[in-house]
Parts: structure tokens; C-alpha cells; sequence
């Protein structure tokens, strides 16, 4: 199961990094670059923040209601 988030991690952080390349590609401002790392950064802290949500507390909600159901 460990695998599985790992994976999800990578594949989460991956989407967010090409994004932020993305629209990196255009110069602009300092300001404009820092406003878009800062983005990017929040987005891998809210990613990471969801998966620990959905380990700690949705999985074993849901697991037990399986285990109760069957």
C-alpha cells in the first residue's frame, strides 16, 4: 500500500512540476516568477496534506466499514 502512495506522490508532484514549467517558459518580472514558485510550492504542500488525510483518517474509516459490510 506504501507503493501506492509513493506512486500517487510522484505522479502528483510530476503534473505540478510540468505545470509550473509550463507557464515558466514565458519571461517575465521577479515578481511574476516568485508568484509562480510560490504556486508551485503550495501545490506540492496541499498534495501532501491530501494523502496524509486520506491515510490517517479516510483509509481506516473506509476499511472498516468493508470489513463491517462483508
Amino acid at each position: 500500500m506504501e507503493i501506492l502512495y509513493l506512486a500517487l506522490l510522484s505522479i502528483g508532484i510530476f503534473s505540478v512540476w510540468q505545470n509550473y514549467r509550463k507557464k515558466s517558459n514565458s519571461d517575465g518580472s521577479e515578481e511574476e516568477v516568485r508568484n509562480r514558485f510560490v504556486r508551485f510550492l503550495l501545490s506540492i504542500i496541499l498534495l501532501i496534506i491530501a494523502i496524509m488525510v486520506f491515510v490517517f483518517y479516510l483509509y481506516p474509516f473506509l476499511s472498516l466499514i468493508i470489513m463491517t459490510v462483508t
